[in-house]
């Protein structure tokens, strides 16, 4: 055989001639993110309301398929929980533990209440009520998860040539 590796690439390019299609347009009724520069703000959060086969449109306004840039869809609401627990456990600790840096003791000495180390304990006790009341707060903000639709749809071909070179050619859709 003369061209082995030629043969091979060939062999690997047919089996995936299949085209790879992008993600489907949302369905109608999704809650989208839409970039194009026909939008006077660049981009329009809103509810997905009609498809045509040239455009969209979104909460009330037409938006031409060819300019749409970046769509995304919601996936649902996350809340900042985790977020919100994680700062204000930081923000508990120090505020604990600096309050009771600051304020001295019967015997003026700061941190030992009976020959006891308190600032380790005043941090954690700091950082375990600041955590609860951070996580209510987060609990509480609420934002979009976004997943990215590509606007394109990619197609791969091979390319055989008279002398027996072998390529592959990549085709976007728009």
């Amino acid at each position: 055989m003369r061209y082995p590796f030629s043969v091979a690439l060939l062999a690997i390019v047919l089996i995936s001639v299949s085209p790879v299609h992008a993600q489907g347009f949302p369905d109608l009724g999704a809650r989208v993110r839409i970039a194009s520069p026909q939008l006077t703000q660049g981009s329009l959060v809103g509810v997905l309301q009609r498809t045509t086969g040239d455009s969209v449109v979104v909460s009330g306004y037409p938006i031409s398929r060819s300019s749409i840039t970046r769509i995304e869809v919601s996936t649902g609401r996350k809340s900042k929980l985790w977020t919100g627990m994680a700062i204000g456990s930081v923000v508990g600790a120090v505020g604990l533990f600096a309050a009771v840096v600051i304020a001295p003791g019967e015997n003026g000495e700061t941190c030992n209440v009976d020959g006891v180390d308190v600032c380790p304990i005043a941090a954690l006790f700091g950082a375990g009520a600041g955590a609860l009341l951070g996580a209510g707060i987060g609990a509480l903000i609420r934002h979009d998860v976004w997943s990215t639709i590509p606007p394109t749809a990619m197609r791969i071909a091979p390319i055989l040539r008279s002398d027996g070179a072998v390529g592959v050619a990549l085709g976007f859709r728009f």
